[in-house]
């Protein structure tokens, strides 16, 4: 994709087979650089012959200002979303990662379940080994970038590590 072809207030992030347009709108004519964008784009891809799949493209409206423009590809209008997930991060229009800190909070929670049915050992070394080793990468990845600053979003994520160490230690009266 030509980068000389899109306007230079937009911006482009290509990974794999994965595109995602962005810019911020002020004016009018942000919102047409915009749409100038999404065509360049198309006309890029038919050119190549990889059609866009209008059923996965979709438009997240940030921000309580938004204007919440209607964008087109191939002549129809593409769909709003009020959130989305990129590199296996979920964002939601409103700017914060709630959404995706309860999803990563009730993957985990299944994951400790299953790691307490799986193992017939009570070793607690080997299933803290199993925590460390399965559970803490879903609750740490990209942590950089959805860094929980709300009191309840914190209180979810530190209730894993609680809920599996009263498991684990059940006959101690250790703390957390």
């Amino acid at each position: 994709l030509p980068s000389n072809e899109i306007p230079s207030t937009t911006e482009c992030c290509m990974f794999a087979d994965d595109l995602k347009i962005f810019s911020p709108i002020f004016k009018f004519s942000d919102y047409e650089n915009l749409q100038k964008a999404v065509d360049k784009i198309v006309e890029w891809s038919s050119k190549w012959q990889l059609k866009l799949s209008l059923d996965k493209c979709t438009v997240l409206h940030i921000g309580n200002k938004n204007m919440k423009y209607s964008y087109y590809l191939y002549g129809e209008e593409l769909s709003e979303s009020q959130s989305t997930k990129d590199l296996g991060v979920l964002m939601s229009s409103d700017g914060k990662f709630s959404k995706h800190i309860f999803e990563i909070v009730r993957k985990s929670h299944s994951l400790c379940i299953q790691i307490h049915k799986a193992f017939y050992s009570k070793d607690k070394q080997l299933l803290m080994k199993a925590f460390t080793t399965y559970v803490r990468p879903i609750l740490e990845y990209c942590s950089v970038v959805w860094s929980p600053f709300y009191l309840k979003d914190i209180i979810l994520i530190e209730k894993v590590q609680r809920r599996f160490n009263k498991r684990l230690f059940v006959s101690s009266n250790l703390t957390y």
